[in-house]
């Protein structure tokens, strides 16, 4: 529907990292307001926005290194920057967020949270490895830092998108292991 990388592209990529030698990013984006546009506007509607999100995602992560935009479902979407910050993070969700709002016809707004794992961040799960979450809304949010959830799963950001999954979604108020969301 969208031409946009998959869940599978996503898998890949994690299993391609160094995580010894490199810190990933992933942001997972989620479209506020969008099932009101297929409820009101029709299916129609809905597919060509999120034709216009693949478009706003994709431009944007050819303007940063190694970055891969998928479309995870529904209105669901993930960024990986395979070596980055969770301010260059910021960066790539308040550009695609403008990039988005000038463009986007129904009053549909982006959320956007972030897990960042590496070598460089300070330990703040223990064993399995050092993670980071951030969450905000919009150009210029201010984000929010998050201490991590108790799950077990989530004290390892490994090559694994459920991972990422079970680190992002319940920053923003989803149920990871719920496959609606």
């Amino acid at each position: 529907l969208t031409g946009m990388a998959n869940r599978r592209a996503v898998d890949r990529c994690f299993e391609r990292l160094d995580w010894d030698s490199c810190s990933p990013v992933a942001l997972m984006c989620d479209l506020d307001g969008f099932k009101q546009v297929n409820d009101t506007r029709g299916h129609q509607a809905g597919d060509d926005l999120l034709r216009l999100v693949a478009r706003v995602l994709n431009d944007t992560a050819s303007t940063f290194d190694d970055a891969l935009a998928a479309r995870l479902g529904g209105d669901e979407f993930c960024v990986l920057l395979a070596d980055a910050t969770l301010d260059e993070a910021q960066r790539f969700a308040n550009h695609a967020t403008r990039a988005f709002a000038e463009v986007a016809t129904h009053g549909v707004t982006m959320s956007w949270g972030a897990a960042a794992a590496g070598v460089d961040l300070p330990t703040t799960m223990g064993e399995g490895g050092n993670v980071a979450y951030q969450r905000w809304d919009g150009p210029g949010g201010t984000p929010e830092s998050h201490s991590p959830r108790h799950d077990a799963a989530l004290q390892r950001m490994d090559a694994s998108i459920l991972a990422t999954r079970r680190a992002v979604f319940p920053l923003l108020g989803l149920d990871a292991e719920d496959p609606r969301d």
